[in-house]
């Protein structure tokens, strides 16, 4: 709306008082010539005007007609407003649709322009005496806050406004109000004791910026501390009778249970701490049920009674980490479990035997008294230092080990079958070639063994490292394994890593869908620079048969090695990656059939989801790395039932995997990944016959650059990026994208993994071509875009955020950049990249924000040989064309030069 000026439309307010009752005097002219608000002469006047008057000043001539009625004050009669609703929706009014007024508060002052604020120009002092906080106005406020005419709070029935000299402020919250007038009518406020708390929660955080604030005090430490309390139990003994006492530790000052101080004092700091009687009810009533469990007085006077609480609730309570202080030195305990040491001997280097005998703090036991004596004292043997508690892994492993039967007489073990016995028991070695087997296992459990070589260009985290370790033991014990990490741990690079370390002039192979080949290709790029790659894919791959031991890497899909199994099976590589292995797990599939004819020295199957349907997908994978070490497919799932435990044993040594929340320590707050997608052959058809287009117009007739043909091209070619099906002319057509199909295979595996995930663009029909496919397959979508409702986009967050288990929320890329806390979410998918980084940067900001507890994982899609790959080389070369002063949608301004950078995208 254009801005009215004096020769137009121009409503004065003068603020006037009769009786302490507040009126609006109302002037109005139009054109310079005043207009009476008589009715018949105001409706006179909008009608004549209706035609010449803006839409928003003609409504708000209507509503004054409702609102200005005659009034007086003395014999002073005028045309104004005297109720406060009346006023409220003035102002309301005038606010929304921006109708500038006059304000005049001094008869004796000259009118000037009402303006609208957000902050209310009163100024509160705030000061501290002891530990007290003193809240006063100003003097010149003070007058301010008592003058009707120049401070006045106008009611609503839902709403709150403040008129203050010539400023407006629309909605102020109704406690800032009440403050305001307490604050006049008392002239000076104190705050004591917890009245200290909710003065700063209450008014002073939450106002920060709606009035001025004179601060003159140390709220820091003037208010008591949050420190959660630490559970501590106490155990005394007096005349053999063990008795347990609570107390909690709010850093280093003791409370007492029974203590009823709301406020505790530290005496040497003097610091307050406000006590969380809350918290410590929860430790009591944890500590009351533990003993009501396991039947237990709170008096331990029988042995019995002594060994339960030793085996079972003081473990307890130390994993849950509270204090335990033990004044009852004469029971003679080793507080910390102790460890089985187990040893296995060898005679040959393939055959293995584990002993039966082991030791205990070096005192040594049978197996069979080792167990006699567990059952007897209830996790507990009897040394000669006293009662020591065998830990959990060794009393697990003695059971395991036992239902493996590696304490026959006479059982022997290959080299596959001992490895899970040693992961279970971590035995000592008798014997050369046991030492061998062993020292290698414990250097993989020390992350020490095997460093990249000096061709990998890059950093590997600890758990990394770890997995190279575990998959170079694996290769150099004969083994094959799957690594099975959460998505977004980089299983990649990982495997890059490893593959320096294997000494063979064969290739190593990568297998994988048809959406991560050229993400292979650009990580092997990135990580070994001076390797060379072969894309074996599509119709022309043929012609690499004859050099293709010339090669470090060969990068082929699933379809191309069940398609050419024949020239694979019969090639020597020295390695092979598969990676999404999951997509060969039925058995009778021709992919299945195909990938288990390869006989390579190395296999390494990738997938987050071992197992994605159902118990067999395991099975299959596993009889391509170790062919029958998990016994024939028809009996698995009914063995895996019964003996869960034992295949879980068996199977541990060879499947690698690493939950995000296992390695926090050891990843950054946020990881982002490029993901490079390959094109459809329908989609490169139609990108480039836009492209040609673009080219064909780029200039008018008199050879300047034709703006809105270059931009509107772009649009088209980044909307066939994403999905063709994005152009107008396509959205009925049946077009594939290689950026969804690559999104919904990542997704799958959110969901597999009972995860959640939030997928930002840019583009309305692309959220709604996600959502679509998402809710065909039973996915619990939530969205938000342009149209969402505030009230909506809230219900729908707070829904997101407490939901348990899988769900996805997909979000307009402006619509979701501010005001969203979605950190429930771990996962973030940009589907388009978007020219400015910085708003890329705020919208995952909606995820990876204070509250989030868990690591976030970045992926931002790019179609390989488009636009948006030389965008995203031009963003590191040229950071100030696309910086946060040069957004897309400002690129009309841009200039000459700027443009011309612009148009090289297209060459």
């Amino acid at each position: 709306m254009t801005t009215a000026t004096a020769t137009t439309f121009d409503l004065k307010l003068t603020v006037r008082t009769d009786q302490q009752q507040l009126v609006l005097q109302c002037d109005c002219t139009y054109q310079l010539e005043s207009q009476s608000f008589g009715l018949s002469h105001w409706m006179r006047f909008l009608y004549q005007y209706d035609k010449t008057l803006e839409e928003g000043y003609l409504n708000f001539g209507f509503l004054l007609a409702k609102l200005v009625k005659k009034q007086s004050i003395g014999t002073d009669t005028f045309f104004g407003i005297r109720d406060d609703m009346d006023m409220a929706l003035l102002f309301e009014f005038a606010y929304e649709q921006s109708i500038p007024i006059l304000i005049v508060n001094d008869s004796q002052s000259a009118p000037t322009f009402m303006q609208w604020s957000q902050t209310i120009p009163i100024q509160v002092s705030v000061f501290q005496k002891n530990r007290s906080i003193g809240c006063k106005l100003t003097e010149d406020h003070q007058r301010l806050l008592e003058d009707p005419t120049r401070f006045l709070m106008i009611k609503s029935p839902t709403k709150t406004h403040i008129l203050c000299k010539d400023e407006v402020v629309i909605d102020v919250p109704e406690t800032l109000c009440d403050f305001l007038y307490e604050c006049s009518d008392q002239g000076q406020l104190w705050f004591k004791e917890h009245e200290k708390q909710r003065f700063i929660q209450s008014v002073y955080e939450p106002f920060q910026s709606w009035i001025q604030w004179d601060l003159a005090a140390d709220l820091s430490s003037i208010l008591p501390k949050h420190v959660d309390p630490k559970a501590c139990l106490t155990i005394t003994q007096n005349e053999g009778v063990l008795t347990p006492i609570l107390s909690y530790f709010y850093d280093d000052i003791e409370v007492e249970s029974h203590s009823t101080d709301d406020l505790i004092q530290d005496p040497k700091s003097a610091a307050e701490y406000i006590r969380q009687t809350d918290m410590e009810q929860v430790y009591q009533e944890d500590l009351m049920t533990l003993f009501q469990e396991h039947g237990l007085p709170f008096m331990l006077q029988s042995p019995t009674d002594k060994s339960q609480f030793l085996n079972h609730i003081l473990p307890v309570l130390q994993r849950r980490d509270w204090k335990i202080i033990n004044h009852a030195p004469d029971i003679q305990i080793v507080t910390e479990p102790t460890q089985i040491n187990f040893s296995i001997s060898s005679d040959s280097p393939d055959w293995f035997q584990f002993d039966s005998n082991c030791h205990v703090m070096g005192q040594a036991f049978s197996v069979t008294e080792i167990a006699k004596l567990m059952v007897d004292n209830q996790g507990f043997i009897q040394t000669k230092k006293g009662y020591v508690q065998i830990d959990q892994k060794s009393q697990d492993a003695i059971q395991q080990l036992q239902k493996l039967q590696a304490f026959k007489v006479g059982q022997t073990f290959s080299k596959r079958d001992i490895l899970p016995l040693i992961d279970l028991a971590d035995p000592d070695a008798n014997g050369d070639h046991a030492d061998a087997l062993i020292s290698k296992w414990k250097a993989l459990k020390e992350d020490k063994s095997f460093t990249p070589s000096d061709s990998f260009k890059g950093a590997l985290r600890p758990y990394q490292q770890q997995g190279v370790n575990w998959m170079m033991f694996l290769y150099h014990s004969g083994q094959h394994g799957i690594l099975a990490d959460d998505m977004g741990l980089g299983k990649t690079v990982q495997t890059l890593a490893c593959s320096t370390l294997i000494d063979s002039p064969h290739p190593k192979l990568i297998i994988g869908p048809s959406t991560v080949l050229y993400n292979w290709k650009s990580e092997i790029q990135k990580f070994l620079p001076n390797h060379s790659v072969c894309m074996y894919h599509g119709s022309s791959r043929h012609s690499h048969q004859d050099k293709i031991q010339d090669y470090d890497f060969v990068i082929t899909s699933f379809g191309v090695i069940k398609n050419d199994i024949e020239w694979f099976a019969a090639e020597s590589f020295s390695a092979v990656f598969v990676d999404e292995a999951q997509n060969m797990k039925n058995s009778q599939s021709q992919l299945s059939k195909a990938m288990k004819t390869l006989s390579i020295p190395f296999k390494c199957l990738m997938t987050g989801t071992p197992i994605e349907n159902h118990i067999d997908d395991l099975w299959n994978l596993f009889d391509f790395i170790l062919p029958t070490f998990l016994g024939p497919q028809n009996n698995f799932q009914s063995s895996f039932e019964a003996q869960k435990d034992i295949i879980k044993s068996k199977i541990r040594p060879f499947i690698l995997r690493r939950c995000k929340e296992e390695v926090l320590h050891d990843l950054p707050e946020k990881n982002t990944m490029t993901v490079t997608c390959p094109l459809h052959d329908q989609q490169i058809a139609l990108y480039d016959a836009v492209l040609q287009a673009t080219k064909k117009g780029l200039r008018n007739e008199n050879g300047t650059i034709n703006r809105l043909h270059v931009l509107s091209s772009i649009l088209k070619l980044r909307q066939i990026c994403t999905h063709p099906k994005l152009l107008k002319e396509c959205e009925n057509q049946d077009l594939p994208s290689g950026k969804f199909d690559t999104l919904f295979e990542k997704l799958s595996d959110v969901i597999q993994q009972q995860r959640k995930a939030v997928v930002f663009s840019q583009f309305k029909s692309a959220l709604t071509l996600v959502e679509d496919h998402l809710k065909s397959n039973d996915t619990k979508v939530f969205r938000i875009d342009g149209q969402t409702p505030a009230k909506k986009r809230m219900d729908y967050i707070n829904e997101f955020q407490e939901l348990d288990g899988s769900a996805v929320f997909v979000i307009s890329l402006k619509a979701g950049g501010v005001g969203i806390n979605l950190t429930s979410a771990e996962y973030v998918f940009h589907l388009d990249p978007w020219w400015n980084p910085a708003v890329e940067a705020q919208a995952t900001d909606r995820v990876h924000r204070m509250g989030q507890k868990n690591s976030v994982m970045v992926y931002r899609f790019i179609t390989n040989g488009t636009i948006e790959e030389k965008v995203h080389l031009l963003q590191e070369q040229k950071k100030a064309l696309f910086n946060d002063t040069l957004a897309f949608d400002q690129l009309e301004s841009a200039s000459e030069s700027d443009f011309t950078s612009i148009i090289s995208l297209l060459d």
